[in-house]
């Protein structure tokens, strides 16, 4: 009889991890060589990850290191990153996949390797006039940078010509400050990251932080605008509470940064409608802040802009307001979490 009993609660607990969606990502790794990972992309059985100065080039099919590449200098195949560019470090080195090439983004320079992370070529420019984290977009490339003519403080995303070269403005976003005569400066919380934007086919999507509209706009390689992705949302009320919570994470984090500034940190009523997006096999996964427990709200669309689905999945986060880095490939999600300090670990669980 007792036995009988067990089955039926096990039955009943694995019914209802199911129904409510908690069933966490599975561990299938631990990456031994990681000391602060912040950028991954799976792609073609391969694990691309980040970890300042280097990139790590591991299996999927038994999680072993493959290569690892780059190091600290301004040689060819070194990265770079300036000290005092404190927030561009704590996003870690930004990369990207085309079909032949991995291209990473350090300090002055692009640098592109063969997928089998062998140096092979790079460009330098100027980082103070030109534009940040350049991405491939066709023949051509797309960054953001700053605005600051008086007046007319913005961000904004630009076309950039296989040399670099600007080409033109493709679409702008709000400047984290706030300026007010005879007040002190506000800075916009939710607006701090910068754009959000990658490439699927030849194609451009863009979303800007801190936005309450439900919005990735499309580009084409040419730079010409192609759509709006939009779709009915539920505002989400920013609770003093959670504001608390973002607060206490910051001013651990940042002890000689923020903390003194959080005073003239300017939180909305609303959370932003788009926490972050991402491109992967003809979908957008766009991560939104609506939470259920340990539970995210993915809403998926088709590339063309069809909605798909709305999903709640467990996404790992490391404080309040980041969450550890992922990618998605083939409906699989996949995410690096710490376990403890300096232990990283590789987790997936199917999106489907």
């Amino acid at each position: 009889m007792r036995h009988n009993i067990g089955c039926w609660l096990v039955f009943l607990l694995a019914l209802w991890f199911n129904l409510t969606g908690l069933v966490f990502a599975e561990k299938v790794a631990t990456l031994d060589e990681l000391i602060y990972p912040r950028r991954i992309i799976v792609e073609n059985n391969r694990v691309f990850i980040s970890d300042y100065p280097h990139i790590y080039i591991y299996s999927t099919t038994d999680y072993r290191l493959l290569k690892k590449f780059g190091g600290q200098g301004q040689g060819p195949g070194e990265f770079y990153m300036d000290a005092a560019l404190i927030h561009e470090k704590e996003k870690g080195l930004r990369f990207h996949l085309t079909p032949d090439e991995i291209v990473v983004n350090s300090m002055g320079r692009l640098s592109f390797f063969t997928r089998q992370g062998e140096f092979k070529r790079m460009i330098r420019f100027n980082p103070f006039t030109s534009g940040r984290q350049f991405i491939t977009l066709g023949r051509n490339f797309a960054a953001w940078e700053n605005n600051r003519e008086p007046g007319d403080m913005h961000i904004k995303i630009n076309l950039y010509g296989p040399d670099l070269k600007k080409i033109k403005k493709l679409c702008r976003g709000d400047f984290p400050f706030i300026f007010s005569s005879g007040s002190p400066t506000k800075v916009h919380f939710f607006r701090l990251e910068g754009p959000i934007y990658e490439t699927f086919d030849n194609k451009l999507f863009v979303s800007f932080n801190g936005i309450q509209e439900f919005a990735i706009q499309v580009f084409d390689d040419r730079g010409e605008k192609l759509d709006t992705i939009s779709t009915v949302y539920d505002k989400i009320k920013l609770t003093e509470k959670a504001i608390q919570t973002y607060k206490d994470d910051f001013k651990y984090l940042f002890k000689r940064g923020l903390e003194h500034n959080l005073k003239n940190t300017l939180f909305p009523e609303f959370y932003p409608a788009i926490r972050n997006f991402t491109v992967s096999d003809g979908k957008i996964y766009v991560l939104t802040f609506k939470k259920q427990g340990d539970l995210s709200e993915f809403v998926i669309f088709d590339v063309q802009g069809n909605l798909l689905k709305k999903i709640m999945f467990p996404v790992a986060e490391m404080n309040a307001k980041r969450f550890y880095p992922y990618s998605i490939a083939s409906s699989r999600f996949y995410q690096i979490v710490e376990k403890d300090e300096e232990t990283w670990e590789l987790h997936t669980r199917n999106l489907d």
